[in-house]
């Protein structure tokens, strides 16, 4: 869910099946084995057998020949990939962060800033109920090296930090005794990244901020627990007379499709004239519940018989979706509840609130990606008119 000090990272296709296929083996070990065939492992540059000749093999030479063949078969810029050998890396996961484009854009940005990996049993929980190990607040890197600056930009309710009255602003300064702003030392760096991004429950952690009220340090002592996030708040109906109306959101997980729901339901209730969205913390999710928004935003009138967002892969799968085996085929606008979450109180099929809206306000920064610019380039492609306020 954060980005950590060292080199941002998100997600690839690969990544994602890398969570199951590694988390089935036990996370995969570096010692290595016999291919399917019982022949001890070979390489030739440029020449793959299938994915599917590996999968479910638990050696982590089989793990890292099933990353190499799916990477080749799936991965948008497989031809950027350096085809090494996999037996000169050691270890599954170190293998699977080599195999990815190295490219920029014209920009001068990493054409893949997409390339992570999570525990099967992590990306679950984000996914499903937005609970990650934490302490309440999402840190907001402004600065990744010395000098460095990161603030918070917004607290969960009822967590250590909101508990400890920590708030939107609070700059840091330290984790537990280490200078955040200036140490220059990888092992320190570790450390805090350790400490700002728990992988469970009970870390204590002692942190410096700089109070935005008062201009003073402040020390607080915080332990991660489980946090389970509210992807939709904020909702705000009373701006302008009560012709604008407001909310953030922060997350598109499974249990965000209720939250909007009912928020679309308030702005629809309040006949509201115009709408902001905030997704400046917004990584993306199920694109699906974009669509969703969007038609919330435009209403059936402005989207009816229009693509909301068209998924291509690379050149060796152009009509069929190589992970689903299904044919490609446009995203419409989504006019119903879908029911993400296995507890959704709405019941799935139900008609969404529709605003009938032919402009709309997003607020962004360089954590809005992925579903959440699926909304702004669905909504133009429908021709309502969308002002992105922010970076991006």
């Amino acid at each position: 869910m954060h980005s950590k000090i060292r080199d941002k990272k998100t997600t690839t296709l690969a990544s994602l099946a890398l969570l199951s296929v590694l988390s089935g083996c036990g996370g995969g070990s570096d010692s290595e084995g016999l291919t399917p065939n019982g022949n001890t492992n070979s390489w030739s540059a440029g020449v793959f057998a299938s994915a599917s000749q590996f999968k479910g093999q638990c050696q982590a030479s089989n793990e890292k020949n099933w990353l190499r063949s799916w990477s080749n078969e799936t991965y948008l810029w497989y031809d950027e990939i350096i085809d090494t050998d996999p037996a000169l890396t050691s270890g599954v996961v170190t293998y699977f962060n080599t195999l990815k484009t190295n490219e920029l854009t014209d920009s001068g940005a990493k054409k893949d800033n997409f390339h992570f990996n999570l525990p099967t049993d992590e990306w679950q929980r984000q996914s499903q109920s937005g609970v990650t190990y934490g302490y309440g607040f999402n840190i907001k890197i402004l600065a990744r090296s010395a000098p460095r600056q990161a603030v918070i930009s917004y607290t969960e309710p009822n967590t250590p930090a909101s508990n400890q009255n920590l708030a939107r602003g609070f700059e840091l300064v330290a984790v537990d005794g280490i200078d955040f702003v200036n140490t220059t030392s990888s092992s320190e760096v570790a450390l805090i990244n350790a400490s700002l991004f728990p992988e469970q429950t009970g870390k204590t952690t002692e942190f410096v901020f700089k109070d935005i009220n008062t201009n003073q340090n402040r020390t607080v002592t915080l332990t991660s627990q489980n946090i389970t996030s509210q992807p939709v708040v904020n909702v705000r109906t009373d701006l302008a007379g009560g012709d604008v109306g407001y909310f953030q959101f922060n997350s598109h997980n499974a249990i965000a499709e209720d939250q909007l729901y009912t928020a679309f339901n308030q702005f629809a209730a309040s006949n509201i004239k115009d709408l902001v969205i905030d997704v400046r913390y917004n990584g993306g999710g199920f694109l699906q519940m974009a669509s969703q928004v969007a038609y919330m935003v435009a209403g059936r009138a402005n989207t009816q018989g229009k693509v909301f967002e068209r998924t291509v892969f690379n050149d060796k799968n152009p009509s069929t979706n190589p992970v689903t085996g299904q044919t490609l085929s446009p995203m419409p606008f989504t006019n119903q509840f879908v029911g993400f979450a296995d507890n959704s109180a709405t019941v799935p099929g139900s008609a969404l609130p529709t605003l009938n809206l032919n402009r709309v306000f997003v607020l962004t920064t360089s954590s809005t990606c992925s579903a959440s610019e699926a909304i702004i380039n669905g909504l133009r492609g429908a021709d309502i008119e969308v002002i992105q306020i922010g970076s991006g």
